[in-house]
């Protein structure tokens, strides 16, 4: 139930701030961009919240492939967005681009095939994936992007002064948490350990991405939204940041460290104890991301 409501709060979170950022520039190709990231996040933490609820389902195998083909996308428009942000249009080799987008379009057709993903076994209550010869395609491609990506950013941050240089980092900071943290969780330590742990709690990744995007969108007017819409939009976010930590710490800490039908009176008594600091340090977070 709890994580039913975290995958409700982070998706909300996720297409509030979406929505006005395209509502913001809709001819502004940096907007885009970035909205069409953030979909494609919403779509890859709910597939992974179904690919752990859905776990013995007959349809398992193309419910991963889906997840796969929505890393391809998330992928795609980052490189596309480093290279962009904060111009309002393309500005490199259309020549590039258009190479670039038939990689990618070659991959994410590849994912959903069995070139890639032959079958998805359970093991130990873990989804296991048996890959093809295809894989090492997936993983070039995202090597590919996530590192020129980074390259981009990181340039444009070292020569970048004033609100822009505070934009780039936040941007950074952001991107680490998705397009680093993600993969060494979910693509290495889960397989390693066979642990759903990090798959469970990927709604949490994304809605901690769009906090700190919003954090931007208030304190360094990034995508330009109107201080009326940012407000808007931040406090929407530090609700959810309440949930988001709350689930998180349960999750982390309770089940993890007190699991058992013994144990039930000792984590709702620790689940009480994690909410009250939570609600008094609300008003604090709401001065710090919203005024």
């Amino acid at each position: 139930m709890i994580l039913t409501i975290s995958v409700i709060m982070s998706s909300l979170a996720q297409f509030v701030l979406v929505l006005f950022v395209v509502l913001k520039g809709r001819r502004n190709l940096t907007n885009i961009l970035f909205a069409i990231i953030g979909v494609a996040s919403l779509m890859w933490a709910l597939l992974s919240y179904l690919s752990i609820v859905l776990l013995d389902s007959p349809h398992i195998l193309l419910i991963v492939r889906l997840l796969f083909f929505s890393v391809v996308m998330q992928n795609t428009f980052f490189y596309l967005f480093a290279h962009t942000f904060p111009e309002t249009h393309w500005k490199y080799s259309r020549r590039s681009c258009v190479i670039y987008l038939v990689y990618s379009a070659i991959t994410a057709g590849a994912v959903m095939s069995p070139f890639v993903l032959q079958n998805v076994s359970v093991s130990e209550g873990t989804p296991v994936t048996q890959a093809a010869l295809g894989m090492g395609l997936f993983i070039s491609h995202a090597a590919f992007s996530i590192g020129m990506a980074f390259h981009r950013l990181v340039h444009k941050f070292r020569s970048a002064r004033g609100k822009l240089r505070n934009q780039l980092f936040i941007l950074l900071l952001a991107s680490i948490l998705v397009w680093i943290v993600v993969p060494i969780t979910n693509f290495a330590i889960t397989p390693i350990f066979k642990t759903t742990f990090f798959i469970t709690i990927s709604p949490l990744y994304t809605f901690a991405f769009a906090s700190i995007i919003a954090y931007a969108i208030v304190a360094q007017k990034l995508f330009d939204i109107r201080a009326a819409l940012a407000r808007s939009v931040g406090y929407i976010l530090v609700v959810g940041s309440m949930v988001g930590i709350y689930v998180a710490g349960l999750f982390g800490v309770i089940n993890v460290f007190f699991d058992g039908p013994d144990r039930e009176t000792l984590r709702q008594i620790l689940s009480t104890l994690l909410l009250m600091p939570l609600a008094i340090s609300f008003q604090y977070m709401k001065h710090f991301l919203i005024e």
